[in-house]
Parts: structure tokens; sequence; C-alpha cells
């Protein structure tokens, strides 16, 4: 039973979807957003970090396969998780390893497609897209006759940021520390974030979801791109901008996490120092009676084996690790617990 596009959209959490050719495509930024992005991050804005389908059957196999995939940033990884009541099944892709020097923009991805026997009676399917790639959907496949529930998360949680956010170099997507906090606690998680990305109160425009909480972890782009008085301006328009959409909703700032070398040298920029950046940030947001700023410059370990390249991007060990401090986080200011 090949399950139409009206069942699929019903179970995808974190992005909009259309219908292309008979495949499905996810946007998880608005028209609004995306207009607002440089030819390059309009590219990159097509990735599928924060994307989830989540639905309950009692189908014996499940069969899925993504198409028109492509990757834009210089990692060339291309992986799908399949998690069956939160237990992973499949890890299913492939790496075509760092983009060469000078080497195209865009790099096409082979086909991926995978299928897996389940065990009788019902269970709770989750199914993460590849995080920094972009794909369609071609198909998703369950046994004829089969029960279809799509499950419909409790919460909702909003994050902006920069490519740690959207999922580098997290290989598995179901280890990306937005995706496993959301799913801790029964939320959809729509991730504002982009590759490159400096604090850009621009990407607040148009209808934006409502939500529960949000998330903001920016500043490590700034620290080596930004002019001060650049700097300035976007963070204090930022943060009125995310008061005037989100005025009475928790906001937690995470300030730039620690970054090898930079943070052991103390390496200036012109903006200053990490350190002094996020004093900045802490100093901006804190303004905001419905903002915490987080403690987070050691929410990665400073240890090259949490970072996917040694110095900056957690890998699965430091995306489990900053999962780990912001499910604390949330735990202990809004009282939320996981598995509700």
């Amino acid at each position: 039973m090949r399950l139409t596009f009206s069942q699929i959209k019903k179970a995808v959490f974190g992005a909009a979807v259309s219908e292309e050719n008979g495949k499905i495509a996810f946007h998880r930024f608005t028209e609004i957003q995306t207009a607002h992005f440089s030819d390059f991050d309009k590219l990159r804005a097509q990735s599928s970090a924060g994307v989830r389908l989540e639905f309950v059957t009692d189908s014996d196999f499940l069969s899925f396969a993504f198409t028109d995939a492509w990757v834009s940033s210089n990692r060339g990884f291309f992986y799908a998780d399949l998690l069956i009541d939160g237990c992973l099944m499949a890890h299913v892709g492939t790496d075509l390893g760092r983009r060469p020097e000078g080497g195209p923009t865009v790099r096409p991805l082979p086909d991926l497609s995978h299928t897996v026997k389940l065990d009788p009676g019902v269970k709770r399917v989750t199914l993460y897209p590849p995080a920094i790639a972009c794909a369609r959907l071609e198909k998703l496949e369950l046994s004829d006759g089969a029960s279809f529930e799509p499950v419909r998360p409790a919460r909702r949680i909003v994050s902006f940021g920069d490519s740690i956010t959207e999922g580098m170099d997290a290989t598995f997507p179901s280890y990306h520390y937005l995706n496993r906090v959301a799913k801790a606690f029964d939320a959809e998680a729509f991730n504002f974030a982009i590759a490159g990305g400096c604090m850009d109160p621009g990407i607040l425009e148009g209808d934006l979801p409502p939500t529960d909480l949000i998330t903001v972890a920016y500043g490590t782009n700034d620290f080596r791109h930004a002019s001060p008085t650049d700097f300035r301006e976007r963070l204090s328009e930022f943060f009125r901008r995310v008061n005037a959409y989100y005025p009475t909703t928790p906001v937690f700032v995470m300030p730039p996490f620690y970054r090898l070398p930079a943070d052991e040298s103390g390496e200036s920029f012109e903006i200053g120092t990490l350190d002094e950046v996020r004093e900045a940030i802490g100093r901006e947001a804190g303004k905001y009676d419905n903002v915490s700023v987080l403690n987070s410059k050691f929410f990665v370990p400073p240890m090259p084996s949490f970072f996917g390249d040694g110095r900056l991007h957690p890998n699965e060990l430091g995306s489990v690790s900053l999962s780990d401090h912001l499910k604390k986080e949330i735990r202990g200011r809004l009282g939320w617990k996981e598995g509700e």
C-alpha cells in the first residue's frame, strides 16, 4: 500500500510539503523567509533539517525512497534514520566525502531507498530524512490493508541558528541535538537555521508559526565576519523582532559553543574574542523578560573527539552532549517532562 500525498502530509513535522512530479518536497522555511535569502542561501534553505515523519501502523514492513537529491555544503553525507518505537532500526545512505577544493557548489547524490521487515502489532514509526541535503520523498509504502495513523506532537519548538543547529556534522539525523530534544518532549521542531548564518533579523518576517519554546544559537559566524556596527545593529534588531512576534513565549539563547582553537588562543576579530561575543549576546538578549540566556559555552565538551571537523561542528557525541544540556534546562526552567 503506497501512501498518498494527503496521508503523508498529515504525518510530516517541521515543514510544509508540496507534491512535485509525484514526489514530496519539504519546505522548512516560509516563502517570505526564502525570498530574504541570497541565491546561495536559497540552495541551503532547501535541506530537510528538523523534518521528521511520524505515525502509528500495524504494517509488517515499511519501504521508503528519496530521490532527486543534492547537497550544497562542503559535506557530502546523505543519511536517513528510521526509528521503531523510539529505537534506531536503520541508518542508510551514502557519503561522498568533503567537496574537493574548487569543486562544484552543488553535488548530486545517489537515490536512497530502504525496506525493513517489522514485528507484528502496532508500532510507532519515526523517519528522519537526510538533514543537510535536499531530497524528494518518492515513496512511503506499507503492507496492504495496514493501519496508518499520524501522530501529532503535543508541543512545538522554533529554532534559529547556523550550521550547528542545521545539523552539520551529525551524520545521524536522529542524533542531531534539536531532533533529540524535540523527540524527548513530544515536540515538533521548526529548524530555521542555515549554514553560515549570522544573527539575522530578516528571518523574522511574514507568518511565523506559534510555538511553545524558541531557541537561538548564533554568534560563531558573526565572530569571524561581522563588523562591530553591523553586529550591534543586527543583534538589537533580531531580539526586538523576536519579542514583537513572541512577547510571552520562552526564549532560550545559547551563545556560541566552545570553538577550537579560538577559545584556547583568545583569537580576536573585529568584534572581539568569542567570549566578548558571548557577553554581547547575553547583554542584549537579557533585556527581555521572557528570554533566558544559557551558560552554553561547554554544552559541547572542548575536545576534538566531540566535533566532526575536530573544532566547530558537533558530531554524534557532541550532539548528544548538547541535547542533554538543553533538555536539562528545559526540564528545570519550563517543567517539561520527557516522554509525556
